[in-house]
């Protein structure tokens, strides 16, 4: 499932005027649909179950039996507030292994927003937003014994399609499950106080069946809607609009597609699994339909349900791939999932179903007993559609390879021996079924000694699978494995020794002799990988304890260049950095890592520590430091502390220890402490920069980095110099854009002096700079009276902006020149069916591309990229499909129907007069950076007069309102273009 958001300008505008492709006014029909799927060869699909028997399949499991229990959910997309809703359980059997279901029962009728489900220990556990609930069945007769129990309440309902979901028993023998970027949930038993639960929003957790433990496993992506762990017991998921594909370690913090962490100091996130996308660029929107480039790359970016092939009656190419839902590409993608040296990666395969129906929408795929099965909504919408959602139709296929052995059987019936001894087997659908019956059996009685000898004999003597399956299932069926655990952490396997680790780190208070196996490990270890989840146990250590291990994981120099493993060891250390900074030289001196030493540096500088003054702390050390490496990256952390903030007051140490910096050998450690000193108000540091911003011997990038550090520092004395620069036009844009930070009247009237010789992005710049306060608004207004400046060149984004001034003038003028007025939906769905009837492709044949480029520059290009020119706070356009009137018509007629909260409009006023509109990309306890459509701005919260979030995004409604028919024609043509055109000439 997928983020719809409408934060950015030109996000519909992306459509070739070609024929428009409307999808069929029906989904294939229920007996042909599998019929006209294309599998690789040797597959065999077929119908499993279809309407009426099923609708809305959107989640599944398999019992004892090897029975498909599938979730309908008929309440989405409008949730329900009562305890019973709409939503069924259905319970499908096939009985003659045709691939056919041939039994069908209803288990419940009246379930509330159901969208995960989990069969196991005498019931079935479903996500039931905004609560996980437990239904029982103990007599196994298919008919609850009782209502529902509410086990964890707090996930947020109102986050319609990023709820929690995707229920998998994970091998440790707690329930894993997912959860969405805008469900701002604080989840917790019913009743616990705010103290005793656990916030989160996009990420993982799990749950302990009977411990009643619940954790959040790891935070970050956007909306995971899938789940399952591959043959090492290594948990993925799969995620829309940013990277598809995750590995998830416990405790990781990962990329997000918006918002903050939720560990305010994680300074850097994780990355993804993959380093390709299933879509071809552009707007995330564009991907709908998944034709063209889209198709080619994968089908589009919205990725729903996951399943791992681990099934030896499937060609041993396909073992341990990972199977997901492309919604918008009617198919099946297949990731291979491989080791590398610090963890996994996914590796892109030939797709490996094609629906050939445009009303195919995967949602969930699992390895069942008898194949892979996977459902489909089939409908025309996706999970943005709030409106229409056809409730009336769902199927459930299942994919099979040559000539497939048909299971049939009751698992449930074997003994603990046969259990046991399927830990052995190459289907993993048992495997995982025979443990957690194990596991079950465990909670009433003893298991069997017979088959305790057969996982011990698994254990010791099998191979590196096998040894995960026994230590997997003697953890679940003894609860506390670590006494085993801790015999493995010197196994030769390994993700053996991982598990050891996690498991020997699990319980809730932990052994205080596990601290000296965990360091011994952390000194000797050679694999990354175990160091990484070694880096991953610190954060499940008291802090006091973490100390002698993080060190010595901080000394592998090895791991500096390592996607994961400095990050993941910063999120441990940190809170020793900021409770135990009498630590902090030990750990300096040891650290080999420059992230480690950097953040060190940086959350010394920012906390607020009564025991120690953390900048004392980091600049004595500083003092005392003779590697430049070192002094270096300690300057890094330091500068990074101090974004935002001006005019910070010199600290005595630094006065001691500047001399030494600034004659350094290091040309790195010169130019770093000379950036800081100008922070400090060093007037030597200050003047050395401004001579290197107005000499034309220095090199440009010289040039442009003096000016970014001095105009931090938003000294009055930099105006003289930045006004200079306007006739400079190597660096005229640098100094327009600069310039927007002060107030004096010579400002407005060197711009606009100098406006008719400016370059059309120098313009925009400009315009920019003279909304940015009341003053310079009048003298632009005025300015355009005259026809010294166009009406044209304005954009909506910047009439809207001035909009917010109070200024009585303003006002007065502005009413002169502009009259916005929103329009109704009414109006939009008038407007829209006029320019589907007037923009054809005929029309669009008389454009002129040239005249498109420069409508482009003024009303596009500040937010989005297009042939490598434009800024790049909107999706970059050039790769995108461009084949539906719908989609523009859709987000540029109104692109404020559905904005998440992290990217409406934020609207600043500072107390230099200065009025900022955009989105605010990080905030802290000191700063905060707004996106605006020109530039990215740090400045101190101190500042700050007034604060106000807007319900609209940067995108404003009326961007073709302004423009005439031809330029209509031409904007959207050139939007439309295959490659890059020249500027008209002027």
């Amino acid at each position: 499932m997928s983020n719809r958001i409408s934060a950015a300008i030109a996000s519909g505008m992306l459509l070739l005027f070609t024929a428009i492709l409307p999808a069929a006014d029906q989904p294939v029909s229920v007996d042909r649909a599998a019929k006209i799927m294309t599998a690789p060869q040797g597959f065999e699909v077929t119908l499993f179950a279809g309407e009426p028997d099923v609708v809305q399949p959107i989640a599944m499991t398999f019992d004892d039996r090897g029975r498909l229990w599938a979730v309908e959910c008929r309440s989405y997309p409008n949730w329900v507030t009562t305890p019973t809703g709409p939503d069924r359980v259905v319970i499908f059997e096939d009985t003659n292994g045709d691939g056919k279901m041939d039994r069908r029962k209803v288990f419940l009728e009246n379930g509330a927003n159901l969208t995960g489900i989990a069969y196991g220990f005498g019931g079935i556990w479903l996500t039931s937003v905004p609560n996980l609930i437990f239904i029982p069945d103990r007599n196994h007769d298919d008919i609850p014994d009782g209502p529902a129990t509410i086990l964890l309440d707090g996930w947020d309902r109102n986050a319609k399609h990023n709820v929690v979901n995707g229920l998998r028993w994970g091998p440790d023998g707690w329930l894993w499950g997912c959860n969405g970027i805008l469900s701002n949930s604080n989840v917790g038993k019913p009743g616990a106080s705010d103290a005793e639960r656990t916030k989160l929003n996009c990420g993982v957790w799990r749950y302990h069946p009977t411990q009643k433990r619940f954790e959040a496993v790891a935070h970050g992506t956007t909306n995971p809607w899938g789940l399952d762990f591959d043959q090492w017991g290594e948990a993925w998921i799969t995620n829309c609009v940013i990277d598809h594909l995750f590995h998830v370690t416990p405790g990781g913090h990962y990329q997000r597609m918006f918002g903050q962490d939720v560990m305010p100091h994680s300074y850097e996130l994780m990355p993804s699994a993959v380093d390709y996308q299933h879509w071809a660029g552009g707007h995330w929107t564009e991907s709908r339909g998944g034709k063209g480039k889209h198709s080619d790359a994968g089908g589009g970016h919205a990725h729903s349900g996951a399943a791992i092939v681990l099934d030896d009656r499937f060609p041993p190419e396909y073992q341990n791939s990972l199977l997901t839902c492309n919604i918008h590409g009617n198919r099946l993608n297949r990731d291979a999932l491989e080791r590398t040296p610090t963890g996994a990666a996914g590796r892109r395969r030939p797709d490996f179903i094609f629906a050939n129906d445009e009303w195919f929408r995967g949602i969930a795929v699992q390895m069942g007993p008898n194949g892979i099965y996977y459902s489909d909504w089939s409908d025309t919408g996706e999970c943005h559609n709030y409106v229409i959602a056809d409730r009336t139709n769902g199927r459930i296929y299942q994919a099979r390879y040559g000539n497939f052995s048909f299971w049939k059987g009751d698992l449930s019936q074997l003994s603990d021996l046969e259990l046991a001894q399927i830990q052995s087997e190459n289907q993993e659908w048992k495997v995982r079924t025979a443990r957690r019956i194990l596991q079950e059996r465990a909670m009433e009685r003893s298991i069997q000694k017979e088959a305790l000898d057969e996982l011990s004999k698994f254990l010791t003597q099998g191979n590196p699978i096998q040894r995960l399956r026994a230590l997997w299932t003697m953890h679940a069926i003894q609860g506390d494995s670590s006494a085993i655990a801790k015999l493995l952490l010197n196994n030769s396997d390994e993700s053996v020794r991982v598990w050891a680790i996690r498991f020997i780190t699990e319980p809730q208070k932990i052994a205080a002799q596990t601290d000296q196996l965990l360091h011994a490990l952390a000194k000797s270890e050679q694999s990354g990988f175990v160091r990484l989840n070694l880096a991953a146990a610190l954060q499940r250590l008291p802090v006091d304890r973490r100390i002698p291990i993080a060190l010595a994981l901080s000394a592998h120099g090895a791991d500096s260049q390592d996607r994961a493993i400095p990050k993941m060891l910063w999120y441990g250390i940190e809170p020793i950095v900021s409770q135990y900074p009498d630590r902090i030289r030990e750990l300096l001196d040891t650290c080999q890592i420059p992230t480690i030493r950097q953040n060190t540096a940086r959350r010394l500088i920012v906390q607020s520590n009564p025991r120690q003054n953390g900048t004392t702390l980091i600049l004595s050390y500083l003092a005392d430091q003779k590697n430049p490496e070192v002094q270096y990256d300690l300057l890094v952390g330091i500068q990074m502390a101090y974004a935002g903030r001006r005019n910070v007051a010199m600290p005595p140490e630094w006065k001691q220890i500047a001399p030494k910096l600034l004659a350094s050998e290091s040309n790195l450690v010169r130019e770093k402490a000379t950036e800081i000193a100008v922070l400090y108000q060093d007037r030597d540091a200050i003047e050395l920069l401004r001579n290197r911003l107005e000499s034309n011997q220095e090199t440009l990038a010289s040039r442009r980095r003096a000016l970014e550090i001095l105009q931090q520092q938003q000294s009055d004395t930099l105006v003289s110099p930045l006004l200079k620069l306007l006739d400079h036009p190597e660096l005229r844009g640098d100094a327009i854009r600069a310039l927007a930070a002060f107030s004096q009247p010579e400002i407005a009237n060197a711009i606009v002096g100098r406006y008719s010789s400016f370059t059309e992005s120098e313009r925009q710049d400009a315009i920019t700079t003279l909304a940015s306060r009341p003053q310079f608004a009048l003298k632009m207004m005025e300015a355009i009276q005259k026809q010294v400046i166009h009406r044209q060149d304005v954009s909506l984004v910047v009439v809207r902006q001035m909009q917010g001034y109070r200024d009585a003038q303003v006002k007065v003028e502005f009413q002169k020149i502009w009259s916005i007025v929103g329009s109704t939906s009414a109006e939009r769905v008038k407007k829209a069916n006029e320019l589907r009837t007037k923009y054809t492709p005929e029309v669009m044949k008389s454009a002129n591309l040239s005249n498109g480029r420069r409508l482009y520059a003024q009303n596009c290009a500040s937010c989005h990229r297009l042939f490598d020119d434009g800024g790049l706070i909107g999706p970059e356009l050039t790769g995108s499909q461009r084949a539906k009137l719908d989609y523009v018509l859709e987000n540029v007629l109104d692109p404020n129907a559905i904005v998440p909260k992290d990217y409406q409009v934020t609207i600043i006023e500072l107390d230099s007069g200065r009025l900022l509109n955009g989105i605010v990309k990080e905030e802290s306890e000191k700063t905060v950076t707004l996106q605006t459509t020109n530039e990215k701005i740090t400045f101190p919260k101190s500042e700050i007069v007034s604060r106000t979030q807007a319900s609209h995004s940067l995108m404003p409604e009326g961007i073709l309102e302004k423009l005439n028919e031809a330029e209509v024609r031409d904007l959207l043509a050139y939007l439309a273009s295959p490659a890059q055109v020249p500027l008209p000439k002027e």
